[in-house]
């Protein structure tokens, strides 16, 4: 069984976390630059996300598809944000049986290239 998560991620040397949710809405996970992590070290960036509310369970595009119906709801704001932030879209995909695959369609596809959205891949295949 292939299992997805999708979420689209704005990471910002210029802005914290709590403006990105000014702007945004409420992350599904962030931190602020500056941030401690580990023992000793800080966040080199702000991180804001908006996690896919799909079911893992559903194909790859009704994913990519809840994300960018999000995206267009704040189509001006990331437009700005293009300028100072990086925003892209990090799919998790994992397979209990070693097999699985996905459907990009070219209008999906279409889709993304006019937000000027990148997909970043993370297979787990056992």
């Amino acid at each position: 069984m292939l299992e997805v998560k999708a979420t689209l991620r704005v990471f910002s040397e210029y802005y914290d976390l709590s403006q990105l949710n000014g702007f945004l809405g409420e992350s599904t996970k962030g931190f602020s630059k500056g941030d401690s992590y580990s023992r000793d070290k800080t966040r080199e960036k702000s991180f804001w996300s908006f996690e896919s509310k799909i079911s893992p369970s559903e194909k790859f595009e009704i994913h990519i598809i809840d994300i960018i119906n999000f995206f267009k709801e704040k189509e001006a704001i990331f437009s700005i944000l293009y300028n100072q932030c990086e925003i892209d879209i990090f799919c998790m995909l994992s397979s209990n049986n070693g097999q699985g695959g996905f459907i990009l369609s070219h209008q999906l596809a279409d889709e993304l290239s006019k937000r000027q959205l990148n997909i970043v891949f993370d297979v787990y295949a056992d």
